[in-house]
């Protein structure tokens, strides 16, 4: 049973005021093809702050062609090289899921 009850910050966002703890740096490569795209979410986006994504391909940095406040979509039709490299900084980077479609 939780020792803690937490309520709704009704001035600010995100509306819970998260504990403080250290942020992580995910970095994972993934083999994306050329008439395909990279969705990243993050699923805490309600309650948690905004993670910092950066996604790379060839050494250059790559930016979203559509994103909303959960969600970024990446495609790579001009990259010399199969894969991205993504980097996740989070306090929370398992609620960032990563799909290729």
């Amino acid at each position: 049973m939780p020792t803690e009850v937490r309520h709704p910050d009704r001035h600010g966002y995100p509306p819970f005021k998260e504990m403080p703890q250290p942020e992580k740096v995910v970095v994972t490569d993934i083999e994306i093809g050329a008439t395909e795209h990279l969705a990243i979410t993050h699923f805490g986006f309600a309650f948690l702050a905004s993670p910092r994504i950066r996604v790379f391909a060839d050494a250059m940095e790559l930016q979203p062609i559509a994103s909303d406040w959960a969600t970024r979509i990446y495609a790579c039709k001009a990259c010399a090289a199969p894969v991205l490299r993504i980097e996740v900084q989070a306090v929370t980077p398992e609620l960032v899921d990563m799909v290729i479609f």
